[in-house]
């Protein structure tokens, strides 16, 4: 994966859930989508970030909860933008963008202006 540009705004992967503690690296975990609230110098001299990050509830509920990362544990969001924008256009050109499963996150990209809709 590669490395987020550490700029308030950026939109981000940041790792959510280890789902398998005995993989290496960053393979047993799942990731939600981003965005950089803040950039600061942690209490050992670390640049970290605060990052407000999507919760998925449902179809197309979402909630967003704030927490803070170590700058070099944030990975560039920018091929999931890509994602969602070609999903979201696909999707409402069947016209069937109401009854999606799993569309929250595109929701909370639309909400924070990545995704035009």
């Amino acid at each position: 994966m590669k490395k987020a540009k550490i700029r308030v705004g950026e939109i981000v992967k940041v790792p959510t859930t280890q789902w398998a503690p005995n993989r290496s690296g960053w393979a047993g975990w799942l990731f939600e989508v981003g965005r950089i609230l803040r950039v600061y110098t942690g209490q050992t001299g670390k640049t970290c970030v605060e990052v407000e990050v999507c919760n998925p509830m449902g179809a197309h509920k979402f909630g967003t909860y704030v927490k803070r990362y170590v700058a070099a544990n944030v990975f560039d969001g920018s091929s999931d933008v890509a994602y969602a924008q070609s999903r979201y256009d696909e999707i409402k050109a069947a016209g069937k963008w109401e009854n999606s499963v799993g569309a929250a996150w595109i929701e909370y990209l639309i909400s924070i202006g990545a995704v035009k809709a």
